[in-house]
């Protein structure tokens, strides 16, 4: 992938490093999956702890916003029951590092 995503980028460093993400919990990438590079589409696995398990589908939208494209996230594990949920990409990478996007920069 040529320029990769913030997030994607923040994500695949946590996953290597296996440091925790989210702020506030002790959560871990436990896998990471690039289904689609354009539009961006991955699948994300957290080990929360030692036994929960959460998956999401996470997609880049298009839109006129290249500066702070927004994402789409569905909950794809079994039992959720969340539907999916559009945040800007500064507003997702501030859910997933705790950081500023600015931070990352």
């Amino acid at each position: 992938m040529e320029n990769p995503s913030p997030i994607l980028r923040y994500l695949s460093t946590a996953y290597r490093e296996q440091t925790p993400v989210m702020a506030n919990t002790n959560a871990c990438v436990s896998h990471l999956t690039i289904i689609s590079e354009d539009p961006l589409l991955f699948e994300v696995e957290l080990s929360i702890g030692a036994d929960q398990v959460r998956t999401y589908a996470i997609q880049q939208l298009s839109t006129e916003s290249i500066d702070n494209p927004l994402y789409q996230v569905a909950p794809v594990y079994q039992g959720a029951t969340g539907s999916f949920s559009k945040l800007s990409e500064s507003d997702l990478y501030y859910m997933i590092s705790g950081k500023s996007l600015t931070d990352e920069e």
